[in-house]
């Protein structure tokens, strides 16, 4: 590839679109004066040390060789490293004895183990920047783990109100599309939770890993502050978004802690929380008051004061933005009694409704009635399932001590509001989109920075993002990245 800010004097024979070699038209766009942001096929191709020094020193940098020359000299270099696995060089002389390293150029030598060619150290020192392929000889200390996938970097959440692309289209490597599938997180608790991610808020005595059961040993103490154990999402669910979570639970007792003072019995709870306001954000919730809280509740047998004796029952909430709140009561069912239960809430935005179903011992039981999000509900945003301890510290006659086990969690999560993206040109990027959410393109000459260089809303469809710069580019690569407007 030529070297554009090196210009040759006006006098000179030098025409930078022949080749130098055989005179013929080298078909490089980036030698002519419409070059533009897009691959010429010089950047894809490996060009070997012996071709390259052959083109006459008056014409080095400023023209390009052409493909014919470059491939034939491609085909005599892989001939030659053929004869040498082989057991005779072009000469006649004897071969690398096995398990040698022989260097067919400066660039690469043939592993004999594999045939494979390798490049050397001084080829990536003299290209000048990483490919972060995991390259043996790689001098810029890259090594190739487990974000690096089949040649496309896969991005994590680090801003759970942000979304970025799993993969990044090279514009001068490849072109390809990308499927997206809705995410489902599973524990069933086989390694200790806390390792695996999990994060504790308030009292830590909450929930505690039993080895030998694979199981979480859980207390519900209203004694204790307000309490989580909780598992980060990474990424935010709101009223337009559909998910659902589910866990085993089963109760080994459960009841009001105080039946003479404190009668009332406070619930056993367990949802999907906010994690920037864990632990003290939620401190009103005993009194009816909450945001960003998606609930799933059961309240023991107990009396309340004043009331009389109050049955078991099932009570899922919804808690948005502001005093926004929707419940569902009269779902009398008693999980105190020993069996496991299999616990599913799942909301559609499309019904903005939360259903909740409950299964005992593996059998489907009683319906529990929807929770339905009424006209002017403010959204909810929420980042994490969290096992839940109330405290009673801000009631008169409320009070809790249930102890237990929970198991078999699972969390549906909505489909990746970036999904199936793809290249129709260079520069140009198409992606499904998501009502919700708006859409940057994000473009970048070596991985390591990152410039946004087009932004769109989502309506659902596919969206196209064009990069618009003037701008020539030996290499580029883009990233769409999608977050809450």
């Amino acid at each position: 590839m030529p070297d554009l800010t090196n210009n040759p004097p006006a006098d000179s024979a030098c025409d930078a679109a022949r080749c130098p070699l055989c005179g013929g038209p080298n078909a490089c766009r980036l030698c002519t004066a419409d070059a533009y942001k897009g691959p010429c096929w010089c950047e894809r191709m490996d060009l070997p040390a012996a071709l390259l020094a052959q083109v006459p020193a008056e014409q080095r940098r400023l023209a390009c060789i052409c493909r014919p020359c470059v491939e034939k000299a491609q085909a005599e270099r892989d001939a030659e490293a053929v004869r040498l696995r082989s057991g005779a060089s072009k000469n006649g002389a004897a071969a690398a004895p096995a398990g040698s390293l022989r260097a067919i150029d400066e660039d690469f030598y043939v592993d004999p183990a594999s045939g494979y060619r390798v490049f050397t150290e001084a080829y990536h020192l003299r290209r000048g920047r990483c490919c972060e392929s995991g390259c043996r000889h790689c001098p810029f200390g890259f090594r190739k783990g487990a974000t690096q996938v089949d040649g496309a970097v896969r991005s994590t959440f680090s801003d759970p109100a942000q979304v970025v692309a799993g993969v990044l289209v090279a514009a001068m490597m490849f072109f390809g599309v990308f499927p997206a599938s809705a995410a489902v997180i599973e524990d069933g608790f086989r390694s200790d939770p806390v390792e695996g991610g999990w994060l504790v808020r308030g009292d830590g005595g909450l929930a505690r890993w039993n080895p030998g059961a694979e199981v979480l040993a859980v207390t519900w103490d209203s004694e204790r502050p307000d309490s989580f154990f909780a598992r980060p999402l990474g990424t935010t669910l709101t009223a337009a978004d559909d998910f659902a979570f589910e866990i085993d639970l089963r109760l080994a007792d459960a009841g009001a802690r105080d039946v003479v003072g404190r009668p009332a019995a406070l619930q056993v709870a367990f949802g999907l929380v906010k994690l920037g306001r864990l632990p003290a954000g939620y401190a009103a919730r005993t009194r009816g008051k909450a945001e960003d809280l998606v609930e799933f509740d059961w309240f023991p047998a107990s009396v309340i004061p004043g009331f009389g004796e109050n049955p078991a029952s099932v009570s899922p909430v919804v808690f948005g933005g502001g005093t926004s709140r929707a419940f569902s009561f009269d779902n009398f069912l008693d999980l105190g009694d020993g069996a496991t239960w299999r616990v599913r809430c799942a909301y559609s935005a499309a019904t903005r409704e939360l259903a909740t179903t409950l299964r005992r011992d593996g059998a489907d039981a009683a319906m529990v009635n929807a929770v339905r999000l009424p006209a002017g509900f403010t959204s909810f945003e929420v980042d994490a399932f969290a096992l839940i301890s109330w405290s009673g510290s801000s009631t008169r006659v409320d009070s809790l001590l249930a102890h237990g086990v929970v198991d078999q969690l699972r969390i549906e999560l909505p489909d990746p509001p970036v999904g199936a993206v793809s290249m129709t040109e260079p520069g140009v990027v198409s992606s499904i989109s998501a009502v919700g959410w708006r859409y940057v393109l994000e473009a970048s000459g070596d991985l390591s920075a990152w410039t946004d260089v087009a932004a769109v809303a989502g309506d659902g469809g596919r969206l196209v993002l064009s990069d618009l710069r003037e701008a020539v580019f030996g290499r580029q690569f883009y990233r769409v990245r999608a977050e809450r407007p």
